[in-house]
């Protein structure tokens, strides 16, 4: 219950302020409820919440005042839901909360209305607030910072009393969050910042009392802040909780910035105070009292300072990593929106757009309520669903379904069919007298098809082909359609001589150095001639090539082919998205389908062509292509040669096609009896095992991302590994863990053609793949220690039958080393303990694993100290480039690393040589270019703004930077591992300047292959000596490449491979 407030008053008089006081019946509430009725601006009511539900009685003296409503709960509220129980009660045009143990000073509200009144777009305002002890006595702190909506995301500065507010928040939803006993106000004020900037006036007329039973009275020690155990810090967690839902990257990203300006601020003021204690040192002027307070002033600031950049790192880890997933998300979502819009606008202006309208017209089918089964019917009238032993088999359906959907296809391609004979219109095929390719298509009737496949093959070859057309006398307007080809090469069969006697005629007409195979009720997909050709002119073991062939429901028909032991066969992927990276891949296979078929036109001829005691159809082309391995050749799926097809369009239906290849069958098993014997049983649950016909083990890889080159940050090794892998023996897929999400265009232009990517699963899909394909790999490699711990985790949760491969772990790099140089760098002091344990967390991580790889020697010891018998040294691997520039053609300075991450060795390195190096060189060459390439992130470099440094950002290619850079500059102060693009710099022949860390990683002496520089002074002096002294550039060049030559050898690190996974 609650005694009514007084009705605001109408008129043009000055507006009406709700001063809203919660109260638990401290002693204090009377001095506070003074304050407010003792405000000079006249129109106020105050609303006393009784929070404690102590009852009327307790509080009649202090509500004489009757401008004083009373809001009576039944029983006892939290500090919010008081809050909250006094807006619903409030009626003023302004607001004002004032807690029972603080006061105001009588100006107050009207400085604040004066203030809102006159402030044009401003709906809240503050003023300063002097802070006193328990009994009410001033002291020397004052709360008076000027509105920052930055700050306040990191801390409320702005005490509840002293902020007046418009209620039109309050009427469009901003409420005290009831979730919260402590800092309801401060998550208030942000509620309430999102409607409306705040306004600060510089003037102390409120007075907050410290100490005493408040609730909050001992949480002033601002260290406690930070504590998760205490609940202050558990408070502010729990409003990050809240809010970083809510923050996009942009506000993060700038709130960052700012404590990056405030971290350097308490440095400089660190070094102030230093500065002022040696000067009171040596003048000794001072007395021995005053620089002891000095002293412990400075301990406090750098206590405070430790404590905050504790908390800085801390979130800013977790805001850099939401950042990196945001930004990778967002990089591949626009790539694939890009890529999605060219091709569709590529669809729209294309002739095969207007040709393949019975494609589109499918669609509708597919509609629910387009066509529904009796099921479904029955479902809809309410009838009852049929028995379950009348019900039809899943194949049955998806027959049934599929002729549906074929006979609307028909009905369209028919219609397209009359429009292009009632036309005129004529197919013209190029002339080619030396044409790349023969296309060779046997028709039997369905001419709507052929023309389709006509059609489509005129849209979408990419290479100079002659066309060959075989008909078996076909009894549908085929002639007709014949009749209105141009520079096509016709035979017209008397009878029908079936598919396979029919090829056999083509093939003696073709002049291309290559046959393309290709079945008239197929359509070939942009480009898919060229991908095939490319296959076999850049693999001279390729002896055919199929495609993707896809169905018209767009579900896969298959991605190459299986030959089980019974000589039956199996389409791979059938009736699977084929767009999942599983069928993404180039790899050999048993044998491709006849539907599209390329191989070389003189190898097709030494072989006979097809063996006709097949005819008139089925297991030819499987015939065909084991005779090809017979001589030792292969035959290779190829994904980018997509082709969309029918099926059965010649053969009868599906019913006579199985008839034929039944009858084939046994010939097939006799003929081939000795391949057979060494295929795997037949088993649709093994498909995955028998997808690909060479036999080599498997091996899956495991890294943050796809090795893009321009990443950096071991990304480059990681894609030398994959690309040397995929030319061995071994069948390679990469999992990208913690990027799952990538352009699949990007991703081939990476990584070779051969090697599987699975992307889009990421760590929640892992241990979901290891199940699904257990006893498929023979091999995981997993590169990175965050990977390899997640790993670890992973392999507890698997089943022991889907855990046996042998586990290789990439060291990369040991990074507990770089970790305790940048704490060393921070000024913490580590003893040899917590080394220890640091080193050895990192260790511990690869105890599972049968083999290790490092980069260098010295981090190969470290592992065989912990047992490992199996370590080998993998650095990196490259060649020297031929005919680099000489130095007079040279200019700039350039610096090469991912700056990403704050705290990254390469944002430090680059930090520093801007501010403690670069100013030293520009005294002797002024403006001198620094270019800079790499992915830059890192909020600590909007600081450099300089016109002769150039932030070149991610490049695809490095070349043009090394081709005109004269000295190259690695100023790394903390790494693991080898410095990557020191090795590059040098093999493009430009000289570096490097510290003494990356000397000695890289084994690497001063003078020789590299100068080195120690400090500010020394690294400044020794690149002016390289950028000014040709003789001494030549020399420090020629140096880098032979060093590369001999430690980075391609045969070295190939072999290195090859032991590691036993392959000859």
């Amino acid at each position: 219950m609650a005694s009514e407030p007084p009705s605001p008053q109408k008129g043009p008089q000055s507006p009406l302020v709700s001063i809203i006081c919660r109260t638990m019946g401290r002693p204090e509430l009377e001095e506070a409820l003074a304050s407010a009725a003792g405000q000079t601006h006249s129109r106020l009511e105050i609303i006393l919440v009784d929070a404690a539900a102590r009852g009327e009685a307790a509080y009649r003296k202090v509500c004489a005042d009757d401008r004083i409503a009373l809001v009576l709960p039944d029983s006892p509220l939290s500090r919010p839901r008081a809050a909250n129980a006094g807006l619903e009660r409030a009626r003023g045009e302004y607001l004002l909360f004032l807690d029972e143990d603080d006061w105001l000073a009588p100006d107050h509200v009207e400085n604040l209305v004066n203030c809102l009144t006159g402030e044009q777009g401003v709906h809240a305002a503050y003023s300063s607030t002097r802070k006193t002890d328990v009994s009410g006595k001033a002291t020397l702190e004052t709360f008076q910072q000027p509105y920052d909506r930055l700050l306040l995301m990191r801390d409320n500065y702005i005490p509840i009393h002293s902020m007046l507010f418009a209620r039109e928040p309050v009427d469009e939803g901003c409420r005290f969050d009831e979730d919260f006993d402590i800092f309801e106000d401060w998550d208030f004020w942000l509620q309430l910042s999102e409607h409306t900037d705040f306004h600060h006036i510089d003037r102390c007329t409120a007075f907050y009392r410290s100490g005493g039973a408040s609730q909050t009275a001992d949480l002033d020690d601002h260290l406690q802040r930070f504590d998760p155990e205490h609940q202050l810090g558990k408070a502010r967690a729990a409003i990050y909780e809240k809010w970083l839902r809510r923050w996009d990257g942009v506000r993060l990203n700038r709130l960052l910035g700012a404590g990056q300006r405030e971290q350097a601020e308490s440095v400089k003021r660190i070094g102030e105070l230093g500065r002022d204690l040696e000067k009171l040192a040596r003048t000794k002027q001072k007395a021995e009292q005053k620089a002891k307070e000095l002293k412990f002033d400075r301990d406090k600031l750098s206590l405070e300072l430790k404590e905050a950049r504790k908390d800085h790192v801390r979130m800013e880890a977790r805001l850099n990593a939401v950042i990196r997933e945001l930004q990778a998300a967002n990089v591949a979502l626009h790539d694939s929106v890009q890529h999605l819009r060219g091709n569709l606008e590529d669809v729209f202006n294309s002739n095969s757009w207007k040709l393949t309208r019975p494609y589109r017209a499918l669609g509708e089918l597919l509609k629910p309520g387009a066509a529904q089964s009796p099921a479904g019917q029955a479902a809809e009238t309410g009838a009852g669903a049929p028995a379950e032993q009348d019900a039809p088999d899943r194949e049955s359906v998806q027959r049934d379904q599929s002729q549906d959907f074929k006979a609307a296809f028909d009905r369209e391609a028919l219609a397209a069919m009359d429009e292009f004979f009632a036309s005129g219109e004529k197919l013209s095929f190029p002339a080619a007298d030396n044409p790349v390719l023969s296309v060779l298509l046997v028709f039997y009737n369905q001419a709507h098809l052929s023309l389709l496949c006509l059609r489509t093959l005129l849209e979408n070859a990419d290479v100079p082909f002659e066309l060959i057309v075989v008909d078996n006398a076909s009894g549908d307007r085929t002639g007709d359609l014949l009749a209105r080809l141009e520079n096509a090469r016709l035979i017209r069969n008397a009878e029908n001589l079936g598919f396979v006697k029919a090829v056999n005629q083509g093939a003696e007409l073709a002049t291309g150095e290559f046959l393309l195979l290709l079945n008239n009720d197929a359509f070939i997909e942009p480009g898919a001639p060229g991908a095939a050709i490319d296959v076999l002119r850049q693999d001279a073991s390729a002896g055919a090539v199929g495609g993707r062939i896809e169905l018209l429901d767009g579900k896969l028909q298959e991605a190459g082919n299986i030959i089980w032991r019974d000589g039956s066969c199996a389409g791979y992927g059938r009736g699977e998205n084929p767009g999942d990276g599983a069928f993404r891949f180039r790899r050999e296979v048993d044998y491709c389908s006849g539907a599209f078929l390329m191989f070389r036109t003189a190898q097709f001829r030494e072989l006979g062509g097809f063996d006709e005691d097949f005819a008139p159809a089925y297991y030819e082309e499987s015939d065909f292509c084991l005779r090809l391995r017979q001589q030792g050749l292969r035959t290779m799926y190829e994904p980018r040669a997509r082709v969309r097809h029918y099926e059965f369009a010649s053969t009868g239906g599906m019913n006579a096609a199985v008839a034929l290849q039944e009858k084939n069958r046994a010939l097939f098993r006799e003929k081939h009896a000795e391949f057979l014997e060494g295929q795997p049983a037949a088993d649709p649950t093994r498909t995955l095992h028998a997808r690909t016909g060479n036999g080599h083990p498997n091996v899956l890889l495991i890294d943050d991302a796809v090795p893009h080159a321009s990443l950096g940050g071991g990304y480059p090794r990681c894609r030398h590994i994959v690309s040397l892998l995929s030319r061995m023996p071994l069948n390679v897929t990469f999992f990208p863990l913690h990027f799952p999400n990538d352009n699949w265009g990007e991703v081939y232009r990476t990584l070779p053609g051969n090697v599987e990517v699975l992307l889009n699963r990421g760590r929640s899909g892992l241990a979901q793949l290891l199940a699904e394909r257990t006893g498929f790999y023979d091999y995981v490699m997993v590169s990175r220690p965050t990977n390899m711990a997640f790993f670890n985790q992973v392999l507890k949760s698997l089943p022991r039958d889907a855990r046996q491969f042998d586990i290789v772990y990439d060291a990369e790099a040991v990074f507990a080393g770089r970790e305790l140089l940048w704490r060393e760098l921070q000024g913490e002091s580590v003893d040899e303990d917590e080394k220890e344990r640091v080193i050895s967390e990192e260790l511990d991580l690869a105890a599972e694993a049968s083999a290790v790889l490092t980069v260098s020697g010295a981090e190969a010891d470290l592992f065989r100290g912990r047992g490992h018998d199996r370590v080998l040294v993998l650095g990196h691997g490259m060649e020297p480039v031929a005919g680099p520039a000489p130095f007079d053609a040279r200019r700039g300075l350039l610096f090469v690393g991912a700056l990403k991450d704050e705290h990254s060795p390469n944002v430090d390195s680059l930090l520093w040589f801007v501010c403690n190096v670069l100013p030293l060189i520009e005294r002797e060459i002024p403006e001198l270019d620094l270019n800079v390439a790499g992915h830059t992130a890192a909020p600590s470099l909007v600081s450099i703004e300089r016109q002769n440094i150039h932030m070149k950002g991610r490049l695809e290619s490095l070349d043009g930077l090394y081709r005109d850079s004269r000295v190259f500059i690695a100023p790394t102060r903390f790494a693991a591992g080898i410095p990557h693009k020191v090795h590059e710099a040098a093999a493009h022949g430009v000289p570096a300047v490097v510290t003494p860390l990356l000397a000695r990683q890289l084994g690497w002496r001063h003078e020789r292959e590299v100068l080195v520089g120690d400090s500010p002074e020394s690294f400044a002096e020794q690149c002016l000596r390289l950028y000014r002294d040709a003789g001494l550039w030549e020399r420090i060049s020629a140096a880098g490449r032979e060093a590369v030559t001999r430690d980075c050898s391609e045969e070295r690190f190939r072999k290195t491979l090859e032991e590691l996974f036993d392959s000859d």
